[in-house]
């Protein structure tokens, strides 16, 4: 599994199923389109090791970022199709995956 930070936090595309951004507004409390202001500079991600296909059949890559949105620690799983990050889930962090975010926050600034 390769773990590695984004390069950069500038102006990313998005796109999401709709329902799926509703549905998670509504039973989490958090809404993908937040996601224009996540710092991908700032997360820890790790790709997803499992196989998916996307729409064209072809195997896509699935990745989990971890990194602060408005003061709370989130999980975006997420995929690049073409020049845009799909959005496929959003949660709030829970406390295994906060204490280690914290512990790489840490060794980072050793």
């Amino acid at each position: 599994m390769t773990e590695y930070r984004h390069a950069s936090s500038h102006s990313i595309a998005l796109e999401w199923d709709e329902a799926k951004r509703r549905t998670t507004l509504e039973v989490r409390g958090l809404d993908f389109a937040d996601l224009a202001g996540y710092d991908w500079g700032a997360t820890f991600d790790r790709e997803n090791p499992r196989d998916y296909v996307g729409p064209d059949g072809e195997r896509e890559t699935r990745r989990v970022s971890i990194g602060p949105l408005d003061g709370r620690l989130i999980v975006v799983a997420y995929t690049i199709r073409g020049t845009a990050v799909r959005v496929i889930s959003m949660r709030k962090a829970n406390a295994r995956e906060q204490r280690a975010h914290d512990r790489r926050e840490a060794d980072d600034r050793r």
